[in-house]
């Protein structure tokens, strides 16, 4: 009696297992997949809520994500509804997405440092003016329509002799679906003053990190100009990496009185 007891327990604990553990249909994407999807698709929903200009660049971006991804935006949805359904394996996952966030944040930390130095630097200046007037955060891809940032200012009563510019910037890549390098970035600054001459700063984008080009005052010749540009490719179009843009800015800084 009690070997059948035992036995007939154990059958029900098995079936109740059974019963309790959640199968994943076919089509849905797998929690490791799905918590990488969703964590360049919030990061593309940020930079482009306000920061694009139309909704067809809104839209390019986020079909990236998916291309990536190698899925197609019916899937995503699907998945996201079943995982709805099972509020355990989604709080999961974006208790995964915020031990991510905070890993970005820490690994962005010696660029916001450096940030922080130069504009440390600048207060002790006598007078400092952001030029860019467009958004600080970019997202380039290897289209023609978003592979690049360009600025050009002609200089007004307000420069002096002694001006210095700096084109400030900080990149990081991000690589496309097949994992490639195969991207390029180049940035440059030019001023031009009123005697012709020229002076120039430029650099490749080599690796992750803020970047700032700076042209040192000239006391002989006034700025007539200064022009900038940062260019993006990727010779490996079923790569599709991107190039992610943050604090931008362009500065003219007066030189500091005697």
């Amino acid at each position: 009696m009690k070997r059948y007891f035992a036995k007939t327990l154990f059958l029900l604990s098995l079936l109740l297992f059974v019963a309790c553990k959640v199968e994943m249909p076919d089509g849905v994407i797998k929690p490791d997949k799905m918590e990488d999807i969703i964590y360049d698709y919030h990061l593309v929903q940020v930079l482009t809520t306000d920061q694009m200009a139309t909704s067809y660049e809104r839209k390019l971006h986020i079909n990236y994500v998916f291309e990536k991804h190698g899925v197609t935006k019916e899937q995503f949805d699907s998945s996201l509804v079943w995982y709805t359904r099972y509020p355990k394996k989604m709080v999961k996952i974006y208790a995964n997405l915020e031990e991510r966030a905070k890993a970005e944040l820490e690994a962005m930390g010696d660029g916001a440092a450096a940030v922080a130095d130069v504009m440390n630097s600048e207060k002790m200046l006598a007078d400092t003016v952001e030029l860019w007037n467009g958004s600080s955060v970019r997202l380039l891809s290897s289209s023609p329509l978003n592979n690049r940032i360009t600025f050009n200012y002609a200089a007004d009563t307000t420069y002096v002799k002694g001006d210095s510019v700096r084109f400030l910037f900080s990149a990081r890549h991000l690589p496309g679906a097949m994992g490639g390098l195969n991207h390029f970035a180049h940035a440059a600054l030019v001023v031009e003053y009123d005697n012709d001459s020229y002076a120039s700063k430029g650099v490749t984008l080599s690796a992750d990190s803020t970047y700032v080009l700076a042209v040192e005052r000239n006391y002989d010749s006034d700025i007539k100009s200064l022009h900038g540009f940062l260019y993006y490719s990727d010779n490996d179009t079923l790569c599709a990496s991107k190039l992610l843009l943050g604090d931008i800015s362009v500065k003219r800084i007066h030189p500091e009185e005697e």
